[in-house]
């Protein structure tokens, strides 16, 4: 844990030479005399300083994910466009950090490689104003290794916007945000690569909206060889922090305030997420950063995993001052198109009657088995994980729907369980009777997988459906809704909003939107 004020502090500034890549991260390597090191200085570091005992504290992190998450498969790993890590002491955060690091180093085992990593931080000690600082040395080293630093890309940096980026190494001599992630950098990665770390001063929106813009033009060329590792702890709680918004609780409330700021990290949500400081008195420490990897994101193309969660408070035992940490991956989305052919409709529909028959008329839901002895061996594509809704009607009356969103289980058991679901628990209908099957008419809708937009201005009339949250309120609606209904984009958010138990224009702020994409059949149009 560490204290969020920052000092002034003038720090020596250790001179050596070194190699221009990293052959080796766990040997000394020869030297240039034009070469600089930046090293943080002796002494403040906040892991090992002894190389054997650096390295067998990460292998025994290692060990733990790896029997955390039964990992044997390197195929299981897609590649990883950014992470938000922790950086306090290891003993607190350095379990959770492992959880964002270890796929890199499957990925590496895998072939798959960046060229380089840049790693951003936020000045916790030296004053930064609307500013990232980067090394003029041309080496930064860890008692694992020394790593290059991109050079060229720092000068292109530069001379786009040489008043957000400056060139000073003395910030790096005492900061642990940056020094803390490359260690796990370099025990991940087994091959040469540069490094461009970088600590950010405290700055305004408009500012690092101007910065994610600089970075994005420096990733055009190597964007899909590129790491961003953005530094940062969450939530600072005790009375050292100058944060106690609740004193009974505390874990629970903290867990309630950490998954609050998260979610709005895996909405894209980058107003919301920047206004936490001032709203709230937040006090995530990596604040800027995460706001400029946020502004950084495309959303439509990107997909934000939390993939751990840990306090200090818990691995001590006293939450009288807790400090929060997540491990956050950010995955290019999967664009590979899922489609069903019209026989796979056909016998989904047959399916999801033969199902509403047996429970209402026998009293009984058929099984996956029952499904392949009388159907036949059910289609891969059936099988395949996919959120879907099955909706009953009778002529142009509905009769009941029900669904689930998320992708969580084959779509075979989506449409057992929720054709039954639609007929029966549907609490806006009284349960469907033997008498009306005849003249019911079965629809279903496959859905893509939900994907956040910045803005409802992202939503398209006729093509998405519409996932509404706004704290604990939420709510959804088809693509076909507003189309048969024949609704304008705010008359369907007000319907929405209604939905979700809210006001009709408790749409237009402090809301989050998802959409998806739905194969829509039923058996009038599959005759």
């Amino acid at each position: 844990m560490h204290s969020l004020l920052p000092t002034i502090s003038l720090l020596l500034i250790f001179l050596a030479t070194g190699v221009r890549v990293m052959v080796n991260n766990d040997s000394t390597n020869p030297i240039e005399k034009s070469d600089k090191i930046v090293a943080i200085t002796e002494g403040n570091r906040w892991y090992p300083e002894d190389r054997l005992n650096l390295k067998n504290l990460l292998q025994r992190y290692w060990e733990n994910v790896s029997s955390a998450t039964s990992a044997s498969s390197n195929s299981k790993y897609r590649k990883i466009k950014a992470m938000i890590s922790p950086h306090a002491g290891l003993q607190y955060s350095g379990a959770t950090a492992a959880y964002g690091f270890y796929p890199l180093s499957k990925l590496a085992d895998g072939g798959i490689k960046y060229e380089r990593v840049i790693v951003i931080g936020p000045s916790h000690y030296y004053p930064l104003q609307n500013q990232l600082a980067h090394p003029v040395g041309t080496l930064y080293k860890t008692p694992l290794g020394n790593i290059a630093i991109d050079q060229q890309a720092i000068k292109q940096l530069t001379s786009l916007r040489p008043d957000l980026f400056t060139g000073d190494d003395t910030p790096f001599y005492r900061e642990h945000s940056v020094d803390n992630q490359i260690p796990f950098i370099q025990y991940s990665l087994k091959y040469d690569f540069k490094i461009i770390p970088l600590i950010m001063g405290h700055s305004n929106l408009h500012t690092i909206k101007e910065m994610a813009k600089t970075l994005s033009l420096l990733m055009k060329n190597k964007g899909d060889n590129t790491l961003i590792i953005i530094s940062s702890d969450f939530t600072h709680y005790g009375s050292n922090f100058g944060f106690t918004p609740f004193t009974k609780n505390v874990e629970e409330n903290l867990k309630k305030l950490d998954y609050e700021v998260a979610q709005t990290i895996q909405n894209f949500a980058l107003e919301k997420f920047y206004s936490f400081e001032q709203d709230k008195a937040q006090t995530v420490c990596g604040h800027g950063p995460i706001t400029l990897l946020m502004a950084m994101s495309n959303a439509a193309e990107t997909e934000v995993v939390i993939n751990h969660y840990e306090t200090s408070g818990r691995l001590s035992q006293d939450f009288s001052l807790s400090v929060s940490y997540f491990s956050i991956l950010f995955f290019p989305k999967e664009t590979a198109e899922y489609t069903l052919t019209d026989t796979e409709k056909k016998l989904l529909l047959k399916i999801a009657r033969k199902n509403l028959e047996e429970k209402i008329l026998r009293g009984k839901i058929l099984s996956s088995k029952e499904v392949e002895k009388e159907f036949g061996k059910i289609p891969d594509n059936l099988l395949a994980k996919r959120g879907g809704f099955v909706t009953l009607n009778i002529g142009h009356d509905l009769r009941g729907c029900i669904g689930e969103i998320f992708p969580s289980r084959p779509l075979i058991d989506v449409v057992l369980a929720r054709s039954i679901d639609s007929a029966l628990n549907d609490t806006r209908f009284h349960p469907v009777k033997a008498d009306e099957l005849s003249e019911i008419t079965i629809e279903i809708s496959v859905l893509t997988p939900p994907r956040s937009v910045p803005s409802y201005n992202d939503i398209i009339i006729g093509k998405h459906g519409v996932v509404l949250t706004k704290g604990v309120h939420g709510a959804v609606f088809l693509p076909q809704v507003a189309s048969e209904q024949g609704w304008d984009l705010p008359t369907t958010l007000a319907h929405l909003s209604q939905k979700a138990g809210l006001h009709p224009h408790a749409w237009r702020e402090d809301t989050s939107f998802q959409v998806f994409e739905a194969i829509v059949f039923n058996e009038d149009g599959m005759k």
